[in-house]
């Protein structure tokens, strides 16, 4: 098993400090705590080890301990939903995601409301064991009901130990170490006003808005599962999918773990995992896109080597986010730049926007002034070998290569394919271009914000 990653805090609006880690690359995946939760405890165990391990193979995983749980201060007033809500949003913003999966497992209301009100971040949802038996209503299939609540109150040693029961650790070992977790992850009173609080939104008129790709996951064995709540989940959100696994354990662990890990790895699919996409690379028009960090030696010899490599690394996962996000094929890296090919050149000018946007946004303020330049030709290069080759290819880069950094630099035939969409041009007249005899005339693309005119 991998090293468990450092533990790191945010700070709430209200202040209270939040535990979370950070680890892996690619497309971020953000774990929402369960009701009970530590995080060291998590990653030591030999069961939810393992399952963070493999997420965080194939994402960049992001972990926290809610208020009152784990290793984030327990001695709190505030358990609003809004509260409660907002320690999603500052570990969202310590970390600088832009756009993620978010994963909620047993109580999922906070996950379903914020994807609702933030499109713009959540690219998929993935809910694990959302609808639990006794609490369930037809009206309400999230709702957990009162045996949860009484037993807690009236022992909470008791309700631990029949928890784990229901959970599907029964004794030994396995048992024991889940009793342990349970105990520790948080105090009773804290675990009654998570139970409480953190169900409270009514999120039946925000239901219809999450128009992301969802997953609704079950194991059919379990104890506490009621498939019927599930499915009525999965028929109200607008765009989701149903995963009935074979299983009794109320987790994502042992005999559940591959077939959990399968079925997100089948939902979310290669392109946000951050493999290769199927290139797709054959014969027809490609729009061509190269990418170049802006004087990225002179990055190295002001801030050194670590610190350089640390922003540019930073760059590359904006950068291959918003290729994967637009149906792009990243064909290969060079260090401080990539080259990508779209089938579809609205697709292809989006994800230049989306760069540039991301980038500008991520280093604002920052002592590492990251700006990067984005050239884009559109034309049937020569296949080969998953890359591409010719003239096409050539005039892209020489199009980059006399962009300044922030700005995105189109030859004509891309103006041309993409006419009659949003899009805003600026004519930047001819020039030439290393390796034509001829000179080109280019396009510079508006992207910032605020930019209403153009000469299209």
């Amino acid at each position: 098993m991998m090293n468990m990653p450092p533990i790191r805090y945010a700070l709430s609006k209200d202040g209270a400090t939040l535990a979370y880690t950070d680890a892996g690359s690619g497309h971020a995946f953000v774990h929402m705590p369960y009701p009970m939760n530590h995080l060291q405890l998590q990653w030591k165990s030999e069961d939810f080890g393992r399952f963070y391990e493999a997420l965080a193979s194939r994402h960049r995983l992001i972990n926290y301990d809610g208020r009152g749980q784990g290793l984030s201060d327990r001695d709190l007033e505030e358990w609003s939903p809004e509260a409660l809500l907002g320690d999603l949003e500052a570990i969202i913003d310590k970390t600088g995601v832009d756009r993620f999966v978010l994963y909620a497992g047993f109580s999922p209301v906070l996950a379903l409301v914020y994807a609702a009100k933030h499109p713009e971040k959540v690219s998929h949802l993935i809910l694990w064991s959302p609808s639990q038996r006794e609490g369930g209503s037809k009206e309400n299939p999230l709702e957990l009901g009162t045996v949860h609540t009484l037993l807690s109150q009236v022992s909470w040693e008791l309700y631990t130990d029949t928890l784990a029961f229901w959970l599907g650790y029964d004794s030994g070992e396995d048992g024991d170490e889940m009793r342990r977790f349970l105990e520790e992850g948080v105090d009773p009173e804290a675990y009654n006003q998570i139970m409480k609080h953190g169900n409270a939104y009514d999120f039946a008129p925000l239901i219809g808005q999450i128009q992301c790709p969802a997953l609704v996951i079950q194991p059919r064995q379990a104890r506490m599962v009621d498939a019927g709540g599930a499915r009525r989940l999965v028929a109200a959100l607008p765009n989701a999918e149903f995963a009935m696994l074979e299983g009794m354990r109320g987790l994502p662990t042992r005999e559940l773990l591959q077939p959990t890990l399968d079925a997100i790895d089948q939902f979310v699919g290669a392109s946000v995992r951050g493999e290769p996409a199927d290139p797709g690379l054959g014969s027809g028009i490609h729009t061509i896109l190269f990418t170049d960090v802006e004087a990225s030696t002179d990055l190295v010899d002001r801030f050194g080597d670590v610190r350089a490599r640390e922003a540019i690394r930073r760059h590359e996962e904006l950068t291959g986010a918003a290729i994967s996000e637009h149906s792009g094929t990243a064909i290969k890296s060079m260090g401080d730049g990539v080259m990508a090919s779209f089938d579809s050149t609205v697709n292809a000018l989006d994800a230049a926007i989306q760069m540039q946007r991301a980038i500008r946004d991520e280093f604002a303020g920052s002592e590492i002034p990251i700006r990067i330049r984005i050239g884009l030709n559109a034309g049937e290069p020569i296949v080969e070998d998953d890359d591409l080759h010719g003239t096409a290819v050539i005039q892209a880069a020489r199009v980059m290569s006399v962009a300044d950094g922030g700005e995105i630099m189109v030859t004509n035939v891309v103006r041309e394919l993409v006419k009659g969409r949003d899009f805003l041009f600026h004519d930047r007249g001819v020039a030439p271009l290393k390796g034509f005899d001829e000179p080109v005339r280019l396009f510079e693309v508006r992207w910032q914000d605020d930019e209403e005119t153009a000469v299209t």
